[in-house]
Formats: structure tokens, sequence, C-alpha cells
């Protein structure tokens, strides 16, 4: 038996590589033009800090689609919220150690419409069934615990704080983005208004919240540019990217879907994933339109909160310099501790690196591919 994926393929992989830019708080004004005329520089990556963890075949294991990964206590969690709808949990070494995979209406069972979390303090798993409205517990071994019915709807992501309270992510679909609930999902708490309430605008992220070991969780509202923590005390903004007059309002989206009008800015930015030093990562696309050269093209930014430095950069199709620059240069599935991590196939990882994993074979199960950043 084999794990199946969707697995991020050459053909995916070779559609770009990023122009990177450094700027600081005083050059941020031109970003946009700065994208298009600057050279590239990838001297962010550590790429001694390679290392690769095959994940182990077993025939309960086949994963349809990898949406976040977390890690705690020599586990590693994958969630598959798209294909399978399960939460998979491997050792540290990458064999399988269990899954949670409950579709349906009974107890312990939940639906499709699925946010996932740790609670590290009491190992368990948490599985937010937004559309159902409950959160279920589940131990690391996969077994049920409870579940907790909500007292309202409360979004489509979820993180917990720990002393039993969580954050929300609402979008759209109240006066604010943010509400610090309790158990039930009673709100003690909200941050950050929204700008447009119950707009016709469609947004799903998985990966709002970044999380880190201390149930501080970092994220960026919708249409922002700056990065938040959260916390069961409440909420604090860590960084401004000072990048608003680039990224489209939701007042700007509304008329562009409504009138077909094309807008020179950044989309809204979303994929967070900071790390245990405050290295980050995060994308958006550049809007324009069909006749710009970088219309749709993703921009990925990385940054140090710490610092406040931020690199910026476009898409652009470049198969030579994606094999020369890696795998490094692609949007994280998660962090642990100082590293980022992403899943991929055994086949990308030999495409790139064909001398740096000698006893890795293309037949091999998908990997959890490690790499460090230096900003």
């Amino acid at each position: 038996m084999h794990i199946t994926m969707i697995r991020t393929t050459l053909a995916n992989l070779i559609f770009g590589i990023i122009i990177l830019i450094l700027f600081q708080c005083g050059r941020r004004d031109n970003f946009l033009s700065q994208i298009r005329d600057n050279d590239l520089d990838f001297s962010f990556l550590d790429t001694s800090s390679y290392s690769v963890t095959i994940l182990e075949t077993t025939p309960e294991i086949l994963i349809g689609e990898v949406n976040h990964v977390l890690f705690d206590s020599g586990y590693i969690f994958i969630f598959d919220s798209k294909k399978t709808f399960s939460v998979f949990v491997f050792n540290e070494d990458g064999s399988a150690f269990s899954k949670i995979s409950k579709l349906g209406d009974g107890p312990g069972e939940y639906g499709r419409w699925l946010s996932f979390d740790l609670d590290r303090a009491r190992k368990h798993i948490l599985i937010f069934d937004y559309g159902k409205r409950k959160i279920l517990r589940y131990t690391y071994s996969g077994s049920f615990i409870c579940e907790s019915s909500l007292a309202d709807y409360r979004g489509t992501v979820f993180s917990y704080l720990g002393n039993e309270k969580y954050a929300f992510w609402m979008h759209n679909y109240s006066d604010f983005q943010i509400l610090i609930t309790d158990s039930v999902g009673i709100v003690e708490s909200n941050y950050i208004e929204s700008e447009e309430k119950y707009s016709v605008l469609n947004v799903v992220m998985r990966d709002f919240f970044s999380k880190n070991k201390e149930n501080n969780p970092y994220f960026i509202p919708i249409w922002e540019d700056k990065i938040y923590r959260a916390g069961s005390e409440g909420v604090e903004e860590v960084m401004d990217l000072k990048l608003k007059e680039h990224i489209v309002s939701s007042k700007e989206e509304i008329e562009r879907h409504s009138k077909n009008l094309p807008i020179q800015k950044l989309d809204y930015l979303s994929s967070l994933h900071v790390n245990s030093l405050g290295q980050f990562f995060v994308s958006t696309t550049f809007m324009g339109d069909n006749q710009s050269l970088f219309s749709g093209f993703t921009i990925l930014l990385v940054g140090n909160i710490n610092t406040g430095v931020v690199i910026g950069g476009g898409l652009v199709i470049t198969v030579e310099n994606n094999k020369k620059y890696g795998l490094g240069i692609d949007s994280p599935d998660g962090h642990k501790d100082e590293y980022f991590v992403k899943v991929v196939d055994p086949q990308t990882l030999l495409y790139y690196y064909p001398d740096r994993f000698p006893n890795l074979k293309p037949t091999d199960n998908p990997c959890l591919f490690f790499y460090k950043i230096k900003i």
C-alpha cells in the first residue's frame, strides 16, 4: 500500500521563482515597481540546514491533500481537510502512529467543513466542525474524548489559546474579525473591526493562524498589513509591514468583482507561518489586469518580526533558477522550532537536490522537507 496525496509536481513548481528584494520601512513605498525591477537575492536561504523525514506507508495512511502540519512531543500531525477529512499522526522518525477519520453525524463524528489545532498541555487533537458548530477532542492515539457545541456561528478557522479559550476568525460574518471565546463559544472579547460586514466576498483561509508552542497564534487580518499575536489575555500587534496602500480593500475588491475593473494592487495576505525565531513567510498575489506581466502571480514575503526586516518578490517562470534555488522559495506547510516544513514528493526532492539525499529513492513515500532561513 502507498500513501497517496495531491503532490506538488515539478510542473507546478517550475511555474516560478521569486524575484526578491530587501526593503526596510522607508523603502516600501515603491514596492510594486521594485518587484519588477530588482535582481534575484536568495541569500536568506540556509541551504546547509536542509533535511528530510520520509513518512511511513500503512494501509490506513492515505493522505489526500496537505492543509496544515503541526508538531508536539515527538509527533507530527498532518491535516487534510479537503480530500480525506482526516488528521494523520506520525512519530518523529516518520513512522505512522494514528489517524482520525470520523466523517458522520453521530457522537465523535464530524462533517466536511473543518479546522484543526492541538491542546498541547492535555495532548489532545482538536477538530472544529464549523458547519455543525462544535469542537471535538481526541487523544493523540486517535480515541474520541468529548465534543462541545458552540453557542453561535463562529467563522471557519480557530486556534486554541489555553485556559479553555479559543480564537475564531470571523472574516465578514461579524462586526469584528477576531473573537476570543470560552469553551462553548461565548464571546469574551473581540478585535479588528470588519471593513464590510456580510459582504458578497467569500474568503476561505485554512491556515489563518500560525501556532507556536505557547498557544499564542500569529495572524494577519484580512485586508490588513499588520501581524498580530493572540493569547488568552487578548490580542497585540507585533509588526507593521507598511504595505497598506498596496493591498486591495474590501470595497475595492467588491467593486472589482461587480464592475470587472482591474486593480494594480496586492490581494489580501495569507498563509502566514512564523517560526520560533520570529522569522516568517506570508503570501499574496498581484492582481493587476490581464495585460500585466505580474497579473495573478504569487508574491512571497519573508521576514523577521524581531528585526523588522522584510523581503518581498513576485513569481516569474525560470526553470533553471527553480532548480538552482530549490524548494526553500516555496510557501511552507508548517514550522517546527526554527525550521520551516513542507510536504514534498521524493521525485521533486531528487530533481532539485540529486546529490543531497543519497538514500532517498523516487519510489519512497512523501517526505517532510525541513529548512531554515537567515533573516
